[in-house]
């Protein structure tokens, strides 16, 4: 089952864990179970196979933040109101071997038009790439509808499409609208209950 997984991936890797998959080609070949030779990262658009959905599921999020209109003692606006739909991959740095992720970082937001930035958490940096514009997310909707996510992200991703969709029709401008992205919010991430079907 091993050689079998090994041959399926060699070829199709895209980050710093290659290298380690590397070893353990090596290992195999030293030990006489597999005679294999090790590929290079894979080159190809990021768009064409389903290596960015499982990238996604792994360290993807879908948010949906929905800011509510507050209004001063005198009745006039002190805070408008906002919905937005966002999408955040977020990498380490560097891997355990101290190779960079920033190649596959910086390609990735070539790919979806978007800036590459970097957080720090519990002292570990992290590369950050974040869309949220209306000419970033169909990018992603158009990628992800063809190449789908095959954990439970996958709920969250319908949830979130479904609010991308009613905020591009400016739907979340009406109250009913704003009724049906906060029920798709709320039934999103960790307050998931039902996990009801999967690609």
């Amino acid at each position: 089952m091993l050689i079998l997984v090994v041959k399926l991936l060699n070829g199709l890797l895209r980050t710093p864990k290659i290298e380690q998959f590397n070893a353990l080609i090596y290992w195999l070949k030293a030990n006489g179970y597999a005679d294999l030779d090790t590929m290079p990262v894979d080159t190809s658009s990021l768009l064409k196979n389903g290596w960015l959905a499982g990238f996604i599921d792994a360290d993807g999020g879908f948010k949906i933040r929905i800011t509510q209109r507050i209004l001063d003692a005198w009745g006039k606006v002190a805070r408008k109101g906002r919905v937005a739909c966002s999408f955040v991959l977020e990498q380490r740095m560097h891997s355990s071997t101290g190779l960079s992720y920033e190649q596959i970082m910086l390609l990735l937001c070539t790919t979806f038009k978007c800036k590459l930035n970097n957080s720090t958490h519990n002292g570990c940096i992290y590369y950050i790439m974040n869309l949220s514009s209306m000419v970033q997310l169909p990018l992603l909707v158009k990628y992800l509808d063809t190449y789908p996510l095959l954990s439970s992200k996958y709920l969250d991703y319908q949830n979130w499409r479904q609010a991308h969709i009613l905020m591009r029709e400016g739907q979340h401008l009406t109250p009913e609208g704003l009724d049906q992205i906060s029920k798709l919010k709320s039934e999103m991430n960790n307050s998931r209950t039902q996990y009801t079907y999967l690609p």
